[in-house]
């Protein structure tokens, strides 16, 4: 630096603190992006949650509204109808039955068996009390969707649907049932992703199960044990959104969204590599333009610098002309920047008083 001269320093000082001010800016900048994309990420997996487990709750509430509007035919105002009577009218209605694969059935006030629209080896007259659905409903009168069961006549895996049935006094006299098989009836919404990259599940949080499991010879399997899955711990933490890092170092953003109807989690994650590429992208072009800015900030400094010291050279220029002529040194004149003026005024009194004397 001793050797430089001024307007070397000057442009110097000028871009070296331009550069810091980049550079923190750019600092800032990205992680202020990083954090601005992981939000909306976060926010757009918590609405996909949301709007595939509203589908669901949907497509669940159809079904139990039919069966409700079923029930007003299968009772005279006090009583059920007769077996004969209740088997005709579940086989006639065809609209309702095309929601319940796994057939209709009428129980009684004690969750027996009476009346079905198809027939099953078993199944009338078996009694289904002990199961704690059948109790829910009797327990409570309200409308009921079970978890996931076996059933008992059929040995299939089933979703079942009741409503009570009520006289006209309000007294609970009998059950509608209806059933749906996991194996066969689209439940839940098309889970596939085109891009590979989206993880979607689907958890019964009473039975630790996944209820998306497409495989016919794995329904319902296990979930992982607690620690070998990173995504699935998360989810059951209770934590409805977040960041999450699976045992293989890659992250993931994911966000939840709990059915408490029939007590499942759905669950969406995408890689966090999806936030970070957007940003990355957006810092490039950011570092771009300020690069090309700081360029011509660079060459406006170089050129500021030079005009700055330029009154400087040709004073030097104009000392030494007065030095080499010493009978007639001649005067600098007093114009320009108040710092030049001020040197060559104190010069010219400096040169005033040897001619004096």
């Amino acid at each position: 630096m001793k050797n430089l001269s001024l307007g070397a320093r000057f442009a110097i000082i000028a871009i070296t603190s331009s550069l810091l001010t980049v550079a923190l800016l750019a600092t800032t900048a990205y992680r202020e992006l990083v954090a601005d994309f992981e939000t909306v990420l976060t926010q757009r997996q918590q609405l996909e949650t949301e709007t595939l487990a509203n589908r669901v709750n949907q497509r669940l509430q159809i079904r139990l509204s039919a069966l409700g509007a079923l029930t007003a035919q299968l009772t005279d105002g006090q009583r059920l109808l007769p077996p004969e009577r209740l088997e005709a009218i579940l086989k006639r209605q065809r609209t309702v039955a095309g929601y319940f694969d796994g057939g209709l059935t009428v129980l009684d006030n004690q969750a027996m068996m009476i009346a079905e629209d198809r027939y099953v080896p078993g199944r009338i007259g078996t009694s289904y009390i002990d199961r704690p659905h059948f109790q829910e409903v009797l327990r409570t009168g309200e409308p009921y969707i079970s978890r996931p069961i076996i059933g008992r006549a059929t040995s299939a895996l089933l979703l079942s649907f009741l409503y009570p049935i009520r006289s006209d006094q309000g007294d609970l006299i009998g059950l509608a049932n209806g059933s749906i098989r996991l194996d066969k009836t689209q439940l839940l919404p098309d889970l596939t992703d085109s891009s590979g990259s989206t993880v979607f599940r689907v958890l019964d949080t009473q039975f630790f199960t996944r209820i998306d499991s497409s495989d016919p010879d794995n329904l319902l399997p296990p979930l992982p044990d607690p620690g070998e899955d990173a995504l699935t711990d998360a989810a059951l933490s209770g934590i409805t959104s977040g960041v999450v890092t699976d045992d293989r170092g890659k992250r993931w953003i994911y966000a939840t969204r709990h059915l408490e109807r029939v007590g499942w989690l759905f669950l969406r994650a995408v890689p966090y590599q999806q936030a970070i590429a957007p940003a990355r992208a957006s810092f490039a072009q950011f570092i771009t333009i300020s690069l090309l800015l700081l360029a011509a900030m660079v060459a406006l400094l170089l050129t500021l610098s030079r005009t700055a010291t330029q009154p400087l050279q040709r004073m030097a220029t104009g000392i030494r002309r007065m030095i080499d002529n010493v009978d007639n040194p001649g005067r600098l004149e007093e114009k320009g920047a108040p710092e030049l003026r001020s040197v060559a005024r104190a010069f010219n009194r400096l040169m005033d008083e040897p001619e004096a004397l």
